[in-house]
């Protein structure tokens, strides 16, 4: 009797060990398994993404998805350019200085104008109403005045428009110009100026 009930234990306890062992197995098993599945569809997604047309159509270099261009060369500036729209401003320089209007008229547009602030007012003057008014005072080259000139800021947005900030002086004023320019029939011209000054003592 004793010997038939400990055989009925030992039964029951290696029936339970069997068990739990095997139900251990299984989940090891299975967690490998479903790592290995999630790691095949991790992989798959990877190569898919690497092929996915709108990705494959952006050519090396290139950081910009089709549909929102990347800016173009145009825009930027050219050394041609820049020493075109450095002469323009280097004769405005010479003729502003020397009181020489045909220097200034071949830089400035003949619908060009000059705008400024005087009393928190608005003055707006025309080309040919300031170049009488240089034709009327006597240059600072003849007065020989201090010449200090200079180009600030040059700043292309397109191939025909472009933005420069000088300073220049007739002291005792001292300027601050901002000059739109055009490309127009191949040359820079400037089509407005507008500018603020300070007087010194």
């Amino acid at each position: 009797s004793l010997r038939w009930i400990g055989g009925a234990l030992v039964g029951v306890l290696s029936g339970v060990l069997s068990g739990v062992l095997s139900g251990v197995l299984s989940g090891v098993l299975g967690g490998v398994l479903i790592g290995a599945s999630s790691q095949a569809a991790l992989t798959s997604v990877s190569r898919a993404s690497v092929t996915c047309p709108l990705l494959a159509n952006i050519p090396p270099g290139r950081s910009t998805a089709p549909g929102r261009e990347a800016p173009s060369e145009e825009t930027t500036m050219s050394i041609a350019d820049r020493s075109a729209i450095e002469a323009t401003i280097q004769t405005y320089f010479d003729g502003l200085y020397e009181g020489d209007t045909v220097k200034l008229a071949s830089v400035f547009h003949p619908t060009s104008s000059l705008t400024w602030d005087q009393d928190d007012k608005l003055m707006v003057l025309s080309r040919d109403a300031w170049l009488q008014a240089v034709r009327d005072r006597p240059s600072s080259k003849s007065r020989e005045l201090a010449r200090d000139d200079a180009i600030l800021l040059i700043d292309q947005s397109g191939p025909t428009t472009a933005f420069v900030k000088v300073k220049c002086q007739i002291p005792p004023r001292y300027f601050t110009d901002y000059l739109s320019l055009i490309k127009v029939e191949g040359r820079w011209q400037i089509v407005q100026k507008v500018y603020a000054f300070e007087v010194r003592n």
